[in-house]
């Protein structure tokens, strides 16, 4: 996609500026009427699959985990840890389960109805130069919208994406995770801020087993985005899926007539 880099990016002027592009790699690449096998290879490119879902699915089992560690490192009190940050991890990660759940579900019903999408929007795409009467030109119509509504979660050409895994989820955990990286659980003294000392040196002086401690919570919250990342970048492929079925029926309603 060239110019939709965001999920609320899709609206009807992005699409037609979008579909520009599309149109003319598909007249490179079909030949009316279109064959399902065709469509099919087309389409399989947004598909999601068995390792999509699965790698969601451990995300979503790996949170909980990650939450109860750090609310015992909170229980210790220990000076050594910044108990402010402490709590916002939690918010979080506390923010995540509902929205990959929502993603999840969404994400296994595309994978259940995607097997017989190709040949359903063939059958309806050869069609369309055919239709002669406003009734047959609205049935057929329905059909292509109960698709779009399918894969953009709502009846307009716009993404559908509040209560499931957007752009607010991946800055707040890829923050989280890079922050981890440089210390973000643990103090630093008034003389290392002054200093600005990174955190490779700073944690010289923090017991190792310390640092173990906390390494490992980085690694759950690293597998926590994985999955959350996987889940936001299902969805700009849904977008793309959208924009490739949009670039079809603009094209054989516009361009091939009988």
């Amino acid at each position: 996609m060239l110019y939709i880099h965001r999920l609320t990016d899709l609206n009807q002027k992005s699409a037609d500026t979008e579909t520009l592009t599309q149109i003319r790699e598909l007249k490179q690449r079909f030949n009316f009427p279109f064959s399902a096998s065709g469509v099919q290879v087309s389409l399989a490119e947004y598909y999601i699959s068995e390792t999509d879902l699965e790698e969601m699915k451990q995300s979503l089992a790996a949170i909980e985990p990650a939450i109860e560690s750090i609310k015992k490192l909170m229980s210790e009190k220990n000076s050594l840890h910044e108990s402010v940050n402490l709590q916002r991890a939690i918010q979080i990660l506390s923010s995540v389960p509902i929205p990959l759940s929502n993603n999840l579900s969404y994400a296994q019903y595309i994978f259940e109805k995607q097997t017989d999408l190709a040949t359903i929007f063939t059958e309806l795409l050869n069609k369309v130069p055919y239709l002669k009467t406003k009734e047959e030109k609205i049935r057929v119509n329905d059909h292509f919208s109960l698709l779009f509504e399918m894969v953009l979660r709502n009846k307009e050409l716009f993404f559908q994406c509040g209560d499931i895994v957007h752009e607010g989820q991946i800055n707040n955990l890829g923050g989280l995770k890079e922050g981890m990286i440089k210390g973000f659980f643990f103090h630093v003294t008034l003389e290392e801020e002054l200093r600005k000392l990174d955190f490779n040196h700073i944690k010289a002086r923090i017991d190792p087993d310390k640092i173990a401690e906390v390494e490992q919570i980085a690694e759950q919250i690293s597998y926590v985005y994985k999955g959350v990342d996987r889940a936001y970048q299902i969805n700009l492929r849904m977008i793309g899926l959208a924009l490739l079925l949009y670039s079809f029926v603009k094209w054989v309603s516009r361009d091939i007539k009988r």
